[in-house]
């Protein structure tokens, strides 16, 4: 049947998909040209477990799993802010929106059960720590000293403060396909997490 790569993630609402990409667009305008590959809005999101590639018969038994961890946890809300890069300001690679503290170590504990979860089909867990974030740009391989310097001013000099709140009511299984102009994600399963209910709205996938 094949297989298809993939990767657990938390979905963003279309409010904050716009802020972000108000922020881009404000970074991309002081930022020298074809140096930063930007995301998508529509392809933001916050990444809890690449899967590379997931063989197709897999996917039921893999979404059971999921929905078994997302029966633990109830759903909670994060804050995003901060601007940051990998590995430094001085030498960036890959730009990012950071997470506040709020409501952290729930994440961490949900990423946690998640990796232990699909470590028996075959998915072992990452050794290195969990470092959430979403991934606004990445920098080209062809970029030059003086541009990745000058890009690295525009971020050191770009202040942001809370950028919106994130609720994490569920889960998706995300497939991405390359394609000519990047990479598509087509959500190929929706498992919410207990008590899905809040002040009586339903925590539901963003865009359903």
């Amino acid at each position: 049947m094949g297989s298809v790569r993939a990767f657990i993630a938390v979905e963003l609402p279309p409010t904050l998909r716009q802020v972000l990409d108000e922020l881009t667009g404000k970074l991309r305008a002081g930022t020298p040209p074809r140096v930063v590959k930007w995301v998508p809005a529509d392809n933001l999101h916050l990444t809890l477990k690449f899967l590379g590639q997931m063989p197709v018969e897999q996917q039921e038994e893999l979404v059971g799993k999921l929905h078994a961890v997302a029966k633990a946890h109830a759903p909670f809300a994060l804050t995003l802010t901060s601007l940051g890069c990998f590995p430094s300001a001085r030498k960036p690679h890959v730009i990012w929106v950071g997470i506040a503290e709020r409501n952290l170590d729930r994440l961490r504990a949900l990423h946690h059960d998640v990796e232990e979860a699909l470590v028996p089909l075959g998915y072992p867990a990452e050794e290195r720590d969990f470092s959430p974030h979403l991934t606004l740009g990445r920098v080209s391989r062809d970029a030059r000293g003086p541009s990745v310097r000058a890009l690295g001013e525009v971020l050191g000099n770009h202040e942001v403060g809370e950028l919106g709140e994130l609720t994490v009511g569920h889960l998706a299984l995300m497939r991405s396909d390359t394609q000519p102009g990047g990479a598509r994600y087509t959500r190929m399963a929706h498992i919410p997490l207990a008590q899905s209910v809040v002040a009586g709205v339903e925590v539901d996938a963003p865009g359903r």
